[in-house]
């Protein structure tokens, strides 16, 4: 299951704005219709989160816990962390506290500092009415996403990028100097994105906005150290270190029951999610793998140019556990005397790759996407909203 966050705060209507925000999240995603929502309000302020329903249909309904309310407080959360056993028992809560309820206590009792305990990946809103400001973080890596946008003296947030703009609280007009910052430099350490009027919170960062200003605070809550605490003494003792860990990042994020789907392309992180994946699969699982192939009319063009499939097949050859679907590029516009621009784009979402293998991994029953998309432009629910998909459909 996944949650998403929504939101509109300092607004006169903020209900009614949060319910359009509602209805364009579960329009956004396949299984969005039986999503289930936990909402508070407080003074004009409303968050929400929205718990997507399992793909298999034997599993039981969502049960949405993310949004906390106290006095003077209000947060919505989409968490997952290392070290919630661990806070928990020194805030003196009870395990089964929620993750919205926890970091509302632990900035209680600690203020923003207390929230640099959190680790893992994260996405959450907190509203402080007594100091009249708002506090929105994303994780060290920007796994989960965050976007927001100000609407006259109030802002509104979503997970989702796109449900801003179908929810009518921006126009959505493509920003030409995001789309070129994202190309030379994939501008994930920026708040802006390839949208005007819409805003990322940037990975590693807290974003601070005073009731009244219009123009949020960022700051930087966290950066590598500088050198780890054991340093390997040999490159032989470096690339077994880092085989530790990779393989222990893909083991934590594996459910323990229940199908993956994968996108697996030539490259090397891709291919090397899905094998060690496969390698640490509980009995009964499996995963569903499709990879893009060039289109029969690119092949004719340039002979002798990469076909990732070759690659692709070879990762999954013998495997009992991954079965693997060549997804085709289709030809969608003509290639002469083309002009960049939306009328070289087919906004059909079927011929799409992404939004095919995220349609075909939920047909599948699969919860998981394993995939090679990674950092803070791409991260998407079930492979919808990618970067990609949202310049192809004008969003």
């Amino acid at each position: 299951m996944q949650t998403g966050v929504i939101g509109t705060l300092w607004h006169q209507d903020a209900g009614d704005l949060v319910d359009r925000l509602d209805a364009a999240f579960r329009a956004g995603v396949r299984n969005g219709s039986g999503a289930a929502r936990c909402s508070e309000q407080l003074e004009g302020c409303v968050l929400a989160c929205l718990t997507l329903p399992s793909n298999k249909p034997s599993c039981p309904p969502p049960d949405p816990v993310q949004v906390f309310k106290t006095t003077g407080l209000l947060v919505a959360a989409d968490v997952w962390l290392v070290n919630a056993a661990q806070l928990r028992t020194h805030l003196g809560l009870a395990q089964n506290t929620c993750a919205a309820q926890l970091i509302g206590k632990l900035y209680q009792t600690e203020g923003e500092a207390g929230l640099d305990r959190l680790s893992g990946d994260y996405a959450f809103v907190i509203y402080d009415s007594d100091a009249e400001k708002i506090i929105a973080r994303r994780d060290p890596f920007g796994v989960r996403p965050l976007f927001w946008a100000m609407i006259g003296p109030s802002v509104a947030f979503s997970s989702l990028p796109e449900t801003l703009v179908d929810a009518g609280l921006i126009e959505g007009q493509r920003d030409a100097a995001g789309v070129l910052d994202m190309i030379a430099r994939s501008a994930a350490d920026r708040p802006a994105t390839l949208t005007k009027g819409l805003n990322r919170i940037p990975a590693a960062m807290q974003m601070t906005l005073q009731r009244g200003d219009k123009v949020p605070v960022f700051k930087r809550y966290w950066t590598p150290k500088p050198q780890a605490e054991s340093v390997p003494q040999s490159f032989e003792a470096w690339t077994g270190a880092l085989r530790q860990k990779m393989e222990k990042a893909v083991q934590s994020r594996l459910p323990d029951a229940g199908d993956l789907a994968a996108s697996v392309s030539s490259g090397l992180d891709s291919t090397s999610v899905v094998m060690l994946a496969e390698r640490n699969l509980q009995a009964g699982q499996h995963i569903f793998a499709s990879t893009y192939a060039a289109s029969q009319e690119a092949e004719k063009a340039y002979p002798g140019m990469l076909d990732e499939t070759e690659v692709a097949a070879q990762v999954v050859a013998g495997s009992n556990s991954i079965s693997w679907e060549k997804i085709r590029y289709r030809k969608n516009a003509e290639l002469t005397n083309v002009v960049i621009g939306a009328a070289t784009w087919v906004p059909d979402a079927d011929l799409n790759p992404e939004f095919r293998t995220a349609k075909n991994a939920a047909m599948q029953g699969a919860d998981t996407m394993l995939t090679g998309w990674g950092g803070d432009n791409v991260v998407s629910y079930k492979g919808y909203g990618v970067a990609s998909s949202l310049l192809k459909t004008g969003k």
